[in-house]
C-alpha cells in the first residue's frame, strides 16, 4: 500500500530525498539498504525534461525512478517477506511478498470490474 502522490512542489529538494529500503523477514530485518536522488545516474530534472520531450502531459505525469537500492545476489525474496521503501518527505511504500500467481488472480478480474480491487484492499 503506498502512502499516495505528493506533488515535487511539496517537496523541498527533490534532488538530495534519503532513501531506504528494508525487507522484513520473521520479525527481524532480513536486509536494509539506502540511498538519496542525488546518487541517481542521471539528474531529476533531466529525467522530466526526457519525459516530455515528446509527449504533453496537460494534466501532469508520474515519474517512477525505482529507489536505485539494488540487494546483492545473496538477497532472495521469500514468502511473508515484506519490503518497506520510505522516501524522506513522499511517504513509505510497503508490500508483502507472495509466491505463486493464485494471489494475484484478483488483478484478471479487475481489469473488468474496477470494484474488484476495492473489495479485494478490505480484505488485505
Amino acid at each position: 500500500m503506498s502512502a499516495g502522490i505528493v506533488p515535487v512542489w511539496e517537496i523541498a529538494d527533490a534532488g538530495a530525498l534519503k532513501i531506504s529500503m528494508q525487507v522484513h523477514r520473521d520479525g527481524g530485518v532480513a536486509f536494509e539498504g539506502a540511498t538519496t536522488t542525488a546518487a541517481f545516474h542521471r539528474p531529476l530534472q533531466d529525467l522530466v525534461d526526457h519525459l516530455w520531450y515528446c509527449q504533453p502531459f496537460p494534466d501532469g505525469a508520474v515519474l517512477s525512478t525505482g529507489t536505485g537500492i539494488v540487494p546483492g545476489l545473496d538477497v532472495t525474496l521469500t514468502d511473508g517477506d515484506t519490503v518497506s521503501i520510505a522516501i524522506e518527505g513522499v511517504g513509505t511504500l510497503t508490500n508483502p511478498v507472495r509466491v505463486g500467481q493464485t494471489d494475484l488472480d484478483w488483478l484478471v478480474a479487475a481489469l473488468d470490474d474496477p470494484h474488484v480491487r476495492r473489495a479485494h484492499r478490505a480484505t488485505t
